[in-house]
């Protein structure tokens, strides 16, 4: 079969078109740009406590064990520093929050408790919290 002379370069040789073609994909791809949003924006808003769990690797194996979430437990970070923080049937207590190098999220509380949770994954819809403390993870979700 004859290829018009604009595709002769695919035509001459299947390696060179193989090679072509990676060559654009890598190129497609290292031109994307993620649009994503910083940590500090993307945390705005409730969060229902979905699950919490000990977090544990010992000799390369991950095991987890649940720990009891109070319905209703929810975590609602305002735009002014401060989240409101309701596990059970208590009030909702107000404490400020910070993201730190955008992958943690320092609590201060009114008496000077402070709380370090890294996190582990943030988008839109689901945010996974770990306290390297006592190896707790915590799973919130829009």
């Amino acid at each position: 079969m004859k290829y018009p002379p604009m595709f002769s370069f695919f035509s001459s040789s299947g390696v060179k078109c193989l090679t072509l073609c990676c060559f654009a994909l890598v190129v497609i791809f290292a031109s994307c740009k993620k649009d994503g949003k910083p940590a500090s924006e993307l945390i705005i808003g409730k969060w229902n406590v979905s699950s919490q769990y000990y977090y544990l690797q010992v000799n390369g194996k991950t095991s987890t064990q649940p720990i009891e979430t109070p319905s209703g437990s929810y975590y609602d970070f305002k735009t002014d520093g401060k989240v409101d923080i309701k596990t059970g049937s208590s009030e909702a207590l107000v404490y400020n929050y910070s993201i730190q190098s955008g992958n943690s999220i320092l609590f201060n509380g009114t008496e000077g408790q402070t709380l370090l949770l890294r996190i582990i994954s943030i988008n839109p819809g689901k945010v996974v919290l770990h306290n390297d403390l006592n190896q707790g993870r915590m799973e919130l979700t829009k």
